[in-house]
């Protein structure tokens, strides 16, 4: 005598059903942290190589800072510092946040690319290591919401956003320091360090002092809360 094979009732598939949903709803969360973790790693790595290359560029050119632009006689007329700084990377990838969105680099800059990242723009001149007195609480690039063109100065113009804009006072129109991993962003220190930092700690510079005596920026303007 054969038994007909039992199937699933309504009742027990819609069990099923509820069961993966509840799985679905727990695992997703901790898929996106997992995928977000990797890319703030990714971009601690790559913040972590301009670090590095901006260093090993100052040990190349008298012992300074690398300049936000450099004029040079053909079109556009001047190069930004990841241009730079570009042969001291292994990949002009890494001035790419992986959360930013990706557009192609050209050395050179054009309004719509977007490359990740902005550098201080009290760094901007190419001021000697020497002068830097706190080189670990000093953050030379951080994550940066948008970035475009920038003048002459190396200051942001209009919609542009090469360099942060640490320094409101001036009115530039460089972008902040933008939270683009888990409410906060990815910094590199002048020391080579990279760390991540809430949104919360950054620190409010607007109205202070530009300069000490030496002629620096007031370390008011550089240490992070």
């Amino acid at each position: 005598m054969h038994r007909r094979a039992r199937g699933f009732t309504l009742i027990e598939l819609l069990v099923v059903i509820a069961i993966i949903a509840i799985l679905a709803a727990i695992l997703f969360p901790v898929f996106a942290r997992a995928r977000e973790n990797a890319r703030k790693a990714n971009c601690q790595s790559n913040l972590k190589q301009i670090a590095m290359a901006c260093i090993q560029y100052a040990q190349d050119y008298d012992e300074r800072m690398v300049r936000a632009t450099v004029t040079i006689p053909t079109s556009p007329g001047y190069v930004t510092w990841p241009y730079l700084l570009s042969p001291y990377v292994k990949s002009t990838k890494a001035f790419t946040c992986p959360s930013a969105p990706s557009h192609a680099w050209n050395g050179y800059i054009s309004v719509t690319q977007t490359l990740g990242y902005g550098y201080n723009n009290l760094l901007r001149d190419s001021i000697p290591l020497a002068q830097i007195t706190y080189p670990a609480q000093l953050a030379a690039f951080a994550d940066a919401g948008r970035l475009g063109p920038v003048d002459s100065q190396g200051r942001g113009t209009g919609n542009s956003y090469y360099l942060m804009d640490w320094d409101q006072y001036q009115g530039d129109n460089a972008v902040p320091p933008y939270p683009n991993h888990s409410e906060g962003a990815n910094f590199a220190f002048c020391d080579g360090h990279v760390k991540w930092i809430h949104n919360s700690k950054y620190a409010d510079w607007s109205g202070a002092d530009t300069t000490t005596p030496d002629g620096m920026p007031d370390p008011a303007l550089w240490k992070l809360q």
